[in-house]
């Protein structure tokens, strides 16, 4: 220490070791144990600690063998209690604060006395509150099946939604995308799917108080119009006052509005909505709508069509067609559309001429008779395919929606033209064999009648009750008739019926032997295959 040079700075002079030359022909000498041992290492030198103090021990010791640093490694444990660095703890009770004091609307049972004028002055007030307000109250009132709001006796309540329901329209007419120059409206298949998309996406959240914000409510109040409209629809008290012109109008302007934009309510969440509640409110008030002009008619049968199965048929050319069947399980809308057009077509004038001139109008365009192809397709949907086994369960299970289907069947068949388009003969001769599944349908539920006494029911029984088919078997041996009818009508003499659409004459023999069956269906099965002479 003393024969060292001073420090300058903390910092002693590097010396650099002398390394001796060895020769390349001598073999390099490992030092011995002892000497190694012997010898300390260098000591490095630290900076910031100068000579002669104690610097800190950096060595880590003699390495411990593996057993012995398996045995003393204790991990760190800690509990998870956050989810990606968020306590769920604290957002909970945040959640429950605001749902604590966001406004509920009351139950049925907490509202009381209700007042039918106040709520209709609430309605008429343009007061953002108090029409919320309003259209809650009737919202629950309509769903509660013990208690029905008789409209007729309820001053101008209608009028006042119908108002408030095409303010919203019109609001949300001035915001909506631009849409398209010819109406479609969207299948019922599509929205369901972009539905599901929907669900799935992550949707930003309008700002209270933005144009985003307003129009979402506004869409929300639409939609509860239409579900108070549905709701009371179903007492049929108020048939006449919701089968309206005022009603009819407002529920054709909104259709055409979507079938020009599908996302005219913001999602198609309040598509579907929308679609499931008037379909249900025409399907229960069809009957009774005397439609104003031709206008509204198509509008109305564009959105009935939107429940038909998918995919829909066409006649291009002499290409062949094929008629897509109805599955109860993803056509869960598709009873009420059929029974809305089939009550819609059974209607007298002015009705069916509106139907009957627009499906006639479509004779010169790409797809001629498109509109009349796809509300055929749609009657005959519920009809079951011959081939598929428990027929019999199935006819009992869509026994009123095949009826109605039939009956709507029967009218389009009287109105398929007769001319150069081959339009008959394509539907008896479509790929899927709906005649041949229509004509063994009728020759199986033509025997399911009890024998009667004397040519009248047993006492208790009506005719109804003994042959309960007997709609059915009527009607679609109608059908049959007149298209085959018809089919012989036309110019083109190239189209050649499938082999069964026309039963054989050993079918009729065993049909004249069965003891059960009707005899006026037997005489129809003659006239249609030609033997009644």
């Amino acid at each position: 220490m003393q024969n060292r040079p001073p420090m300058q700075n903390g910092y002693g002079p590097q010396q650099t070791p002398v390394r001796q030359p060895t020769p390349l022909q001598q073999t390099p000498s490992t030092p011995s144990r002892a000497s190694v041992e012997a010898t300390p290492p260098p000591v490095p030198m630290t900076p910031g600690f100068p000579m002669g103090k104690s610097q800190p021990d950096f060595s880590m010791g003699t390495p411990a063998s593996p057993r012995e640093t398996q045995a003393s490694f204790k991990p760190k444990v800690r509990v998870l209690d956050t989810h990606g660095g968020l306590d769920v703890r604290v957002m909970q009770g945040l959640g429950f604060e605001v749902s604590h004091h966001r406004p509920m609307a009351p139950t049925y049972h907490e509202l009381g006395l209700i007042d039918i004028h106040a709520l209709t002055m609430m309605l008429k007030s343009s007061i953002t509150a108090e029409i919320k307000v309003a259209l809650d109250t009737l919202a629950t009132v309509s769903v509660e099946a013990r208690q029905s709001i008789a409209l007729e006796s309820c001053e101008d309540l209608l009028e006042a939604l119908v108002d408030v329901a095409e303010a919203q329209v019109e609001f949300l007419g001035d915001h909506a995308p631009e849409g398209a120059e010819h109406m479609s409206m969207m299948a019922y298949e599509d929205v369901l799917r972009a539905c599901r998309t929907e669900g799935g996406t992550m949707l930003d959240v309008s700002l209270f108080g933005s144009l985003e914000n307003d129009l979402e409510r506004a869409t929300d109040k639409l939609i509860c119009i239409t579900t108070i409209l549905r709701n009371l629809s179903f007492f049929e008290s108020n048939h006449n006052a919701l089968a309206g012109p005022n009603v009819v109008r407002f529920v054709s302007g909104v259709i055409e509005r979507l079938g020009a934009c599908s996302l005219f309510l913001r999602s198609y969440n309040g598509l579907l909505d929308f679609m499931k509640d008037i379909i249900i409110y025409l399907s229960n008030l069809a009957h009774a709508i005397v439609i104003p002009t031709e206008e509204e008619a198509l509008n109305l049968l564009h959105l009935i069509l939107a429940f038909a199965p998918q995919p829909l048929p066409h006649i291009s050319g002499r290409e062949s067609i094929m008629f897509t069947p109805y599955s109860p399980s993803v056509h869960r809308y598709l009873p009420p559309a059929v029974d809305t057009l089939a009550k819609l077509l059974a209607r007298d004038d002015p009705n069916r001429v509106f139907f009957r001139t627009i499906f006639l109008s479509e004779s010169n365009t790409n797809l001629p008779y498109d509109l009349l192809t796809r509300s055929f397709a749609l009657a005959i949907s519920p009809i079951p395919d011959n081939n598929r086994p428990m027929l019999q369960q199935a006819v009992e299970a869509r026994g009123p929606i095949l009826e109605q289907g039939l009956l709507a069947a029967e009218i389009l068949a009287q109105m398929c033209p007769v001319g150069d388009h081959c339009l008959a003969r394509s539907w008896l001769a479509s790929e899927d064999g709906f005649a041949l599944s229509l004509l063994r349908l009728i020759c199986l539920l033509s025997p399911q009648a009890n024998p009667m006494v004397q040519g009248r029911p047993p006492r208790g029984m009506d005719r109804d009750e003994m042959m309960p088919f007997m709609r059915i078997t009527h009607r679609g041996m109608n059908v049959l008739r007149t298209l085959l009818r018809k089919a012989h009508e036309t110019t083109a003499d190239d189209l050649q019926l499938p082999v069964g659409v026309l039963p054989k004459k050993e079918s009729l023999l065993g049909a004249l032997l069965t003891v059960s069956i009707d005899g006026m269906i037997v005489k129809e099965l003659c006239s249609y295959a030609g033997l009644d002479d």
